[in-house]
């Protein structure tokens, strides 16, 4: 899009939350202020990298863009309506309070709780990674995508958000680029009030590339996102300082604008002060449309030519082509699982791990996306695929010895994810690998730990995608054992997997 453009429009077009937020007399509103603002900036936000007609992504050159506790989902696609936005809130419209996947057009993922969309982006850019190295070829980026999340104050404070940042530093997932808004308001107030640490120094220490801007500058938001694309080996975060309410000349910069409405009287004052026409209530410049109407043209032509390089790939590349076909499609190979072990009654009793484990060393080679881990405790659920690789960056960290692999590449085609002792950010993770597609994800731990899942866990069975309770056909597997006293502290001893 043409940066004047963007300049003259990138900072108004939110007043439009104004307009939202007053008809239903409540708000959450910093997260679609800032949406607005930033679908004019992100690449792929404004230029969809799909036809919005269809709604089928393609997975090179694009961008996914997860956001997170959002008060709604500013979107470029035609197929979301003026009409829609005046009915947010409202029983029955398709923009709900907080986005659901499946039902607004544009939406990747369903987050609600703060830091789920934080988590979910992770584990898109995890998919990315591993199906570039499972299926690229020849030099031919055919999976190539950068993954797009818009985070806030309230997200870098949740703990599920440190986990997943842990994470993906460790991996070194360097097209992985999250905007923080920082206006430096929660709910209840500044977020001086519980936080007053160096959030840019908290993510360099795990791992992260960080910048820092005026998030109200059009152009230092554009530097800085091709600052970081240039960063291949670490995922960024940009601290974009920004203004919650702008134009509002009573309550710009106060927390009142999070939790309240404006109120007529200061919408018209707002509006006046952005030079904006105060009516009609919902106005929006012929000239700003026909901008993100181009996304559109450049979505369809960006499909058709990803559809084309595919095309090409199967050709060149039938076996793994007809493979990735089947991965994008969700579906499993014909008898893939002809060698599953059979038990019968009377047979000699077998621990339900022990059973589990050899289903899956018997089925996994025919399920070349079927990808996931425990959180560190493989010895104990008996999840690992032996010899099918270690998920991780190819380059292994320092000089020391590693224990614990299990055999196979140390790669981004690995395909066992070492979650570490990160119970909230693996099941996250996970919901978004679903999410982004391709893949059959799946995670395990004790089930007294599984506590700490509850929000990742309680997201899936509302929305489409299937992914801890059912990924695309694979049973819902839960795995117990007598309820004695475990070895961790007293710890339960009954343990759980999801499949």
């Amino acid at each position: 899009f043409d940066n004047l453009a963007l300049e003259k429009f990138g900072n108004r077009l939110p007043q439009l939350t104004f307009e939202v937020f007053r008809r239903v007399s409540s708000t959450s509103g910093d997260s679609l202020e800032t949406i607005v603002r930033a679908v004019t900036m992100i690449p792929g936000a404004g230029e969809r990298a799909y036809d919005t007609k269809v709604q089928k992504r393609d997975l090179g050159g694009g961008s996914t863009v997860p956001e997170n506790d959002s008060a709604g989902r500013s979107t470029s696609d035609w197929s979301v309506a003026l009409d829609d936005l005046k009915a947010f809130r409202q029983l029955g419209s398709i923009t709900p309070g907080h986005p659901e996947y499946g039902l607004t057009p544009g939406v990747e993922v369903t987050t609600g709780p703060l830091g789920q969309g934080f988590a979910n982006g992770v584990g898109m850019a995890i998919a990315e990674q591993f199906l570039a190295a499972t299926f690229n070829r020849d030099g031919k980026e055919l999976i190539d995508h950068y993954t797009y999340a818009i985070v806030s104050d309230g997200d870098v404070m949740e703990g599920v958000a440190m986990e997943a940042a842990s994470i993906a530093g460790h991996l070194q997932l360097g097209k992985l680029i999250y905007l923080y808004d920082s206006n430096h308001i929660t709910l209840a107030g500044t977020a001086n009030l519980s936080m007053t640490e160096n959030v840019a120094a908290r993510f360099e220490a795990a791992g992260w590339h960080t910048v820092s801007i005026d998030g109200m500058d059009t152009d230092q938001v554009r530097k800085a996102l091709d600052e970081s694309r240039a960063v291949s080996d670490k995922p960024s975060l940009i601290l974009a300082k920004t203004i919650i309410g702008f134009g509002s000349p009573k309550k710009e910069g106060t927390f009142g604008v999070h939790g309240s409405p404006l109120g007529p009287d200061e919408v018209t004052a707002a509006k006046k002060n952005l030079d904006w026409p105060e009516e009609p209530a919902f106005f929006v410049p012929d000239e700003a449309l026909d901008l993100f109407r181009e996304a559109v043209k450049a979505g369809a032509k960006a499909e058709k030519e990803w559809d084309a390089a595919l095309a090409a790939y199967v050709s060149d590349h039938p076996e793994l082509g007809a493979k990735l076909k089947r991965a994008l499609a969700g579906e499993l190979a014909e008898n893939w699982d002809a060698d599953l072990p059979v038990w019968n009654v009377g047979d000699k009793a077998i621990a339900t791990r022990k059973a589990s484990e050899a289903v899956i060393q018997a089925f996994y080679p025919k399920v070349p996306t079927f990808i996931g881990g425990s959180a560190d405790l493989n010895p104990s659920t008996n999840t690992g695929m032996k010899g099918g690789g270690d998920f991780q960056h190819p380059v292994a960290p320092g000089s020391e010895e590693i224990q614990g692999e299990l055999g196979g590449p140390w790669s981004y085609a690995g395909r066992n994810i070492h979650w570490g002792i990160r119970e909230h950010a693996m099941g996250s993770a996970v919901n978004g690998m679903a999410a982004h597609g391709g893949v059959f994800p799946f995670s395990a731990t004790f089930l007294v730990f599984s506590d700490y899942m509850r929000a990742p866990i309680r997201l899936p069975p509302i929305r489409p995608h299937s992914i801890m309770g059912t990924p695309r056909g694979f049973p819902p597997v839960r795995r117990r054992r007598g309820a004695g006293p475990g070895r961790h502290g007293g710890a339960p001893g009954p343990r759980c997997g999801w499949r």
